[in-house]
């Protein structure tokens, strides 16, 4: 998958991510990120809780599911909250932002 075309995806599924599943994409890490995709490579998606609602391990499997369906490839969402700070560190070398 290129680049442009899972963040152009995955803009016009925030408003319905964040409604349904209360959650906001950050960007994108790994592979398509860096366009370094293979045909078998997932897309590695961050995303954040919204505060202005409890989210729920449901909500980010829906979330998962709706993402899924609409880029037609397998995912992982990662919260971003939840990543170690060695890590975040690590991962924001290669994260692409969806608000540019």
């Amino acid at each position: 998958m290129l680049r442009a075309h899972a963040i152009d995806s995955l803009q016009l599924l925030q408003p319905d991510l964040a409604k349904e599943c209360g959650i906001q994409i950050i960007g994108l890490v790994g592979s398509v990120a860096r366009e370094q995709a293979k045909p078998e490579s997932d897309l590695d998606i961050v995303y954040d809780r919204l505060l202005t609602r409890r989210v729920t391990l449901m909500d980010i499997s829906r979330a998962s599911r709706l993402i899924a369906l609409k880029i037609g490839q397998e995912i992982d969402l990662i919260g971003w909250a939840a990543v170690k700070p060695h890590y975040r560190q690590f991962m924001s070398k290669d994260l692409v932002r969806l608000d540019g």
